[in-house]
């Protein structure tokens, strides 16, 4: 309801006045899909230890990236929460097939505050040795910009508030650091968590009707999810009927055909 409550609100304000207040302008996501981030950037785990993307990297697993701050009064709590809480909707395990890191936008923020937030999401995930794929980061100024400038994502400090403006959005990485998905929102679908998933592993995970669904499915970049694609389901009935067929013909033929002498 709150999050119905929110939309309604910005929806009001946008019929009221079409244009975004000053405080917003270049915040927002330029999507580079397709691009690949480096994934040496430095940053520190919450143990305070030295560590990079490359150290998430594990076989053909994809990365769900967030970039928010840990003392954030509310907007990255509901995207925690709806990114976690449409994972434990979703078969998939974090740190066993795909990881979820979170870096801090804010310099100022230190490894304890990132080990607290880790603590209680892990918690809130609730799956065994969910610790081992979920992470949170913080770094120096210029790798925090660079990583964001490599996402596309466009943030900025509001001195007057002593707060950060920053898009609602997670991006989904193949494990070669390119960049395949965003999605947008506090309220996930796991669905389209999913989808975004076997295709941030590029096809070389999860089982065949799983990704068939991936062409049965189109992201919708407009919404921020992906639809059912009426013509493609047409084409792989037709394909179907079509072999279906044809096996009917050669197996009929073959039962009427006299046996060798």
């Amino acid at each position: 309801m709150f999050h119905f409550l929110v939309l309604f609100l910005l929806s009001s304000l946008a019929f009221a006045n079409p244009n975004l207040p000053k405080q917003l302008d270049d915040v927002g996501v330029k999507e580079r899909v397709g691009d690949t981030i480096d994934l040496t950037i430095p940053f520190l785990q919450e143990e305070g230890q030295p560590v990079s993307f490359q150290d998430y990297v594990k076989g053909n697993r994809p990365i769900v990236v967030m970039l928010g701050y840990y003392e954030c009064p509310k907007l990255c709590s509901l995207i925690l929460n709806g990114f976690l809480g449409a994972a434990r909707a979703v078969t998939w395990t974090l740190g066993k097939e795909y990881e979820f890191i979170m870096v801090s936008i804010d310099p100022k923020e230190d490894h304890i505050l990132a080990a607290n937030k880790k603590e209680n999401y892990v918690r809130f995930y609730g799956r065994v040795d969910a610790g081992k794929g979920i992470h949170f980061l913080t770094g120096q100024l210029a790798n925090i910009q660079k990583l964001a400038a490599e996402l596309g994502f466009r943030y900025k400090y509001d001195e007057r508030i002593k707060q950060f403006a920053h898009p609602a959005v997670l991006a989904i990485l193949s494990p070669e650091g390119k960049i395949t998905r965003y999605l947008y929102g506090v309220d996930f679908r796991s669905k389209d968590l999913k989808l975004g998933l076997i295709e941030g592993a590029e096809g070389r995970v999860g089982n065949i009707v799983e990704r068939i669904l991936l062409f049965c499915y189109q992201y919708d970049p407009n919404s921020g999810s992906y639809s059912f694609t009426i013509m493609m389901m047409m084409k792989i009935m037709g394909l179907l009927t079509v072999f279906t067929i044809g096996f009917l013909i050669w197996f009929l033929r073959r039962q009427s055909s006299p046996p060798l002498s």
